[in-house]
């Protein structure tokens, strides 16, 4: 997958740029958790504590538009 090329490079913000922008199309729950689940993962590991709640929100956005 592209993203794991651009993570194992080390382009954190390219993978940040398109993980967020892969959570804003039109998804299934299923893929949409696996998405929001790399990108906290992400988060958690290269960003800081702002950046893991703002994906947080996301997710909950998400949720509340998509049930």
């Amino acid at each position: 997958m592209y993203l794991d090329a651009e993570l194992k490079a080390g382009h954190i913000d390219t993978a940040r740029q398109i993980l967020t922008r892969a959570v804003t199309l039109k998804l299934r729950a299923r893929q949409a958790k696996g998405l929001f689940k790399r990108l906290l993962d992400l988060e958690r590991k290269h960003g800081d504590e702002a950046s893991v709640t703002r994906v947080k929100e996301m997710a909950r956005a998400w949720v509340e538009e998509n049930t």
